[in-house]
């Protein structure tokens, strides 16, 4: 989004340049005489080619330019024919014929260039917000590197016979809350939950946040009792955090569900089983 308005921008700048030369153009025109009337045609329809050709592209652009060489050609050669030596073609006259066609291919290619250019930025972005596997705020994973780090710890289990269980943690009436507090504030909640959590697990355990107001924990070699007591250690202290806004610190009470779901002999797929938990969290009673 951020690179098509920057197109936008660029595309703005161009056409408004245009209309300023334009206008610039027509003052010295009107007001000083500086310039034939026949000049000052050609300088406008050679100026709309830019832009035409600049808005449909090359090609268009192109085809544009060959059609007003067509009827200024025409208009030229009728001239001659009609008055003879009374109407000479000048060097000025054909080299507008020569650079309507010019103009356009420029404008035209300018905007093919600047367009592929976006699009590669477009592509190295996207490219790039895929190899980002932590999440900014927190530090944790992110949605796609819990999902890779679930499927190998699956393949671990499965391999060495050990349990494994995943947790869930959601903030509820999260929206809600930032429209209350804003977003300083929110933001505060969430850093400060995600230290409570690096403080209350393990350093194998491995944490994510799968969305802006949810919590993932992959409890490698827990079951789910194990995990039913990490649930109770952490609703402890998610239950009365203490904020700081910039300017105090209080204490917000704040509603938390939090599912487990342990890793079934059948299940081999992360996804499955994270739909598990999810379905867990939902009949949490908070």
């Amino acid at each position: 989004m951020e690179m098509r308005n920057t197109k936008r921008l660029i595309d703005g700048g161009i056409i408004l340049t245009l209309t300023i030369f334009v206008i610039i153009v027509t003052v010295i025109f009107i007001s000083y005489q500086q310039l034939p009337i026949n000049t000052y045609i050609l300088f406008a329809l050679n100026t709309l080619l830019i832009a035409l050709a600049y808005w449909l592209g090359l090609v268009r652009g192109l085809i544009a330019g060959m059609v007003a060489v067509f009827f200024y050609g025409t208009y030229l050669m009728y001239g001659a024919v009609t008055k003879g030596p009374m109407m000479e073609i000048s060097y000025q006259q054909i080299v507008w014929l020569f650079l309507f066609p010019f103009s356009s291919y420029i404008s035209g290619k300018l905007s093919e260039t600047i367009k592929e250019a976006v699009e590669r930025s477009e592509k190295y972005i996207k490219d790039m917000e895929e190899l980002v596997l932590l999440d900014k705020e927190t530090g944790f994973s992110n949605a796609k590197k819990f999902y890779l780090d679930l499927s190998e710890e699956i393949s671990k289990s499965k391999r060495y016979g050990t349990p494994l269980s995943i947790m869930l943690i959601k903030i509820q009436y999260f929206d809600e809350l930032r429209s209350i507090y804003g977003d300083t504030v929110c933001s505060n909640v969430i850093i400060n939950i995600s230290k409570k959590i690096a403080e209350h697990t393990r350093d194998i355990d491995k944490k994510a946040r799968l969305e802006k107001d949810k919590f993932a924990l992959i409890l490698s070699n827990t079951d789910e009792k194990g995990a039913l007591v990490l649930k109770e250690r952490l609703t402890n202290f998610l239950e009365n955090l203490e904020i700081s806004d910039g300017k105090d610190r209080r204490q917000l009470k704040f509603s938390f569900k939090i599912g487990i779901a342990q890793l079934e002999d059948k299940e081999k797929d992360a996804i499955a089983f994270k739909e598990r938990a999810e379905r867990e969290l939902e009949y949490d009673v908070g």
